[in-house]
């Protein structure tokens, strides 16, 4: 974002809408990959000398990072992600999948390079050892497919004793113990590590933890088995559930399961029920008013495996009316993490209290259904560059008069829906000076483009637009 000018005016503005601007700042995590589609050699250059200036401009890293995952740049890539985990482990630009390193390598690194960045990750969990978000961020590492599923169980338990009160990594691990007990059952390569299963699998016999021990039991016992080979994890799942004196194949809360209150105002979720002494209450609605959906993607493993069935989410809706908090109240594990995916990136009609815009609490469902995730998409993603070559009708953006005189200039970044006809139908800020950004708006908001067609069907596309005000024009 374009820093304020000294102007007094234009500081005060600034300071004005900070909040505001902070808020729609969260939107350009989900959009992320899309702003990179922005980017060409030259202005990634700039950015590069930026960085040379100043190491600690992580914005300016994060917008490479997904620029040269983009173009399969793969060393400076590389270069930058490294400089991350050692430098900004907490970052959560390590958590986007444009910043990735796979084990056993992929068009984007090789072994080795995972390796590197391994020996990075270990070196900072002994540094970062009280660091949340650095740990969170060190358990996305170790927990993907060839990655080290037993170490980051450990960095899970970690997370529980630092944060005891946060039901979120109980369900996190929890769900990691699922997970690989019903990898197991799938044939080689994709098998889990048979070693590893039966570590989890003592692990859950010895705990005296009843709510880890039933939340995993009811995520294994969620989806009735659709073959044989899943049959031997289900019935494991039983056995926890009664280990834990839990009978329903619902998964209930961790801090459910072993018989206390749920509390609220932690990462993981709203309260089960009541609001915590100190709390502002949320209205709960039984069905909010949802404006822009993103389907979730079929995992290929469940889809293997046969399970479908429904995810059931305790969402928390800003006052902006986007996702904040998501909490699991039931659905398959393997089905849990694509919901998760999808509906982070909802977006509702902000719930009002006598006329003011309140945080409500809200219950999703999201269904996967075998065969029909083959369904054409209502709307698609497509990144700025390939779109603007559909651009027909383009209004003129008007240069604000304020601004100028405050010296402002730099770039508005927007996130935008367009209809089926091409006609322009949403537009959110995610990045760019209060000052510029109106006049961004109003102008993109009359633009037309070219109808996108998929399958012989028109759909609508949601992209980013940039928006340059220069002095010098």
């Amino acid at each position: 974002m374009t820093a304020g000018s000294p102007d007094h005016r234009a500081r005060t503005l600034w300071l004005a809408c900070a909040r505001w601007v902070v808020v729609l700042l969260c939107a350009a995590a989900a959009l992320q990959a899309q702003m990179a589609g922005q980017l060409g050699p030259s202005e990634a250059g700039n950015l590069e000398r930026r960085l040379q200036a100043n190491p600690e401009d992580l914005a300016a890293r994060d917008r490479l990072v997904a620029y040269y995952n983009r173009t399969a740049a793969r060393e400076p890539r590389l270069k930058h992600i490294l400089w991350l985990i050692e430098h900004h482990p907490e970052s959560d630009i390590l958590g986007f999948s444009s910043a990735q390193i796979s084990p056993g390598g992929d068009a984007l690194n090789d072994d080795a390079d995972y390796q590197r960045a391994r020996e990075i990750w270990l070196r900072q969990i002994q540094r970062k050892g009280s660091n949340t978000l650095a740990l969170g961020n060190a358990v996305k590492f170790f927990w993907q497919p060839g990655g080290d599923l037993g170490r980051a169980a450990d960095l899970l338990k970690r997370l529980r004793q630092l944060e005891p009160k946060n039901d979120n990594w109980t369900q996190r691990l929890a769900s990691l113990y699922a997970f690989t007990l019903l990898q197991s059952a799938a044939p080689p390569p994709d098998g889990a590590d048979p070693a590893l299963v039966e570590r989890f699998k003592t692990e859950l016999e010895t705990s005296s933890d009843r709510g880890l021990v039933a939340y995993a039991g009811s995520l294994l016992t969620r989806t009735e088995p659709a073959r044989p080979e899943l049959a031997p994890v289900f019935e494991f799942g039983r056995h926890l559930l009664q280990r834990s004196g839990e009978s329903g194949a619902s998964p209930a809360s961790p801090a459910r399961a072993a018989g206390q209150a749920s509390k609220g105002g932690v990462s993981g979720g709203a309260a089960a029920g009541g609001v915590p002494a100190g709390s502002v209450a949320r209205p709960r609605l039984s069905q909010a008013k949802l404006l822009e959906r993103v389907p979730p993607v079929y995992p290929p493993l469940a889809k293997q495996a046969r399970i479908h069935g429904l995810v059931r989410l305790r969402a928390t809706i800003g006052k902006d009316g986007r996702v904040g908090e998501l909490r699991i109240v039931s659905g398959h594990p393997l089905l849990v993490p694509a919901a998760l995916e999808a509906v982070k990136k909802w977006v509702y009609e902000p719930v009002l209290l006598d006329g003011e815009p309140v945080e409500a609490l809200t219950e999703v469902d999201v269904n996967f259904t075998l065969g029909e995730e083959a369904v054409p998409p209502e709307r698609i993603q497509v990144s700025g560059s390939a779109q603007s070559a559909l651009l027909e009708e383009q209004v003129k953006v008007v240069y604000p008069p304020l601004a100028k005189q405050a010296r402002v200039q730099g770039s508005v970044v927007l996130s935008v829906i367009i209809a089926e006809d091409g006609a322009v139908k949403q537009v959110q800020l995610v990045s760019g000076h209060p000052l510029l950004a109106p006049a961004a708006m109003d102008a993109v908001k009359k633009w037309v483009y070219r109808p996108t067609i998929v399958n012989g069907k028109r759909v609508e596309v949601i992209t980013v637009v940039e928006v340059d005000f220069s002095l010098q024009e």
